[in-house]
């Protein structure tokens, strides 16, 4: 499963020929799989994030909008997240690449407190992916960096 938030249409190569940024595998995993090309998330990351992993309409996972950094909401202890399911339920491996950000003030609310068997990247909005610069606000990237 790919969730890809923050995307413009046209960006990738699978809906629009050409695309700005030639993606050929996802188009390939696409074809071989289901397609959605309509508007089935919120208009922000977190609640989008956390209906796909709970199934449940935004509204009702208390997660309504981007968490702000030093936040310390999170998905509900007693929400069953997709990763956990399928692990537990089904037998599948559930490892995850990219933004979380949907509780990190515990360890419980990390992507492996939640279900998955690993996590790279970041727990919220403050990595810029290119860079991987650290942002202490979103206009103002500090000057350290990883190498």
């Amino acid at each position: 499963v790919i969730l890809a938030d923050d995307v413009g249409w046209a960006d990738v190569s699978l809906s629009q020929k050409p695309g700005i940024i030639p993606t050929p595998n996802i188009e390939r995993l696409c074809n071989k799989g289901k397609f959605l090309e309509n508007y089935y998330t919120q208009s922000t990351c977190t609640p989008s994030r956390a209906s796909f992993l709970t199934g449940r309409y935004a509204a009702n996972t208390g997660l309504n909008f981007a968490m702000f950094p030093g936040s310390i909401a999170g998905l509900a202890d007693d929400m069953i997240t997709l990763p956990r399911l399928l692990r537990d339920e089904f037998g599948y491996e559930a490892h995850m690449v990219g933004k979380w950000h949907l509780g990190n003030s515990q360890w419980k609310q990390t992507p492996v407190g939640r279900g998955f068997q690993s996590h790279v990247g970041s727990l919220l909005w403050s990595m810029e992916y290119y860079t991987k610069q650290i942002w202490q606000e979103p206009w103002n990237p500090l000057v350290s960096t990883y190498q």
